[in-house]
């Protein structure tokens, strides 16, 4: 199913969500597609606590969206106000409960902490060899 979205209801949709050029913003195009992740079809007064916690967990888990340089430090460029300037957005993502969001994520977290960990037996073994062959060749 395609993502369908709508910003028609954002305040100042064109200054919030569009490019000098009149492209849309990198910031708006990261948020509707982030719905879909987050579980969430609307940015609402109601839920945008809600929307900014499952992102905020979300970058956690898999680090910064989108961040900007400045003064030679990565700053994230998704700020809290940027994402209540979006108060409106409108998208046909599935939602899903606060439980089945959680759940995903700690699902995830363990996939992360696996892989992480295979990854490190992995080195260590490979080390081992490395000292083992140079050891035989001594």
């Amino acid at each position: 199913m395609a993502l369908n979205w709508d910003g028609t209801n954002i305040k100042n949709f064109s200054s919030v969500s569009r490019n000098d050029d009149g492209s849309f913003s990198e910031e708006t195009e990261l948020l509707i597609f982030y719905t879909m992740n987050l579980g969430m079809r609307s940015i609402t007064e109601s839920n945008v606590d809600k929307f900014i916690l499952r992102f905020r967990m979300y970058e956690v888990l898999f680090g910064m969206s989108k961040w900007r340089n400045v003064d030679g430090e990565r700053i994230n460029a998704i700020s809290d106000t940027l994402i209540r300037k979006h108060i409106g957005l409108r998208t046909n993502a599935s939602s899903i409960s606060d439980a089945q969001f959680n759940k995903n994520m700690l699902k995830q977290l363990v996939r992360e902490a696996e892989a992480t960990s295979k990854n490190m037996n992995r080195r260590e073994e490979e080390a081992a060899c490395s000292e083992l062959s140079e050891e035989e060749d001594a």
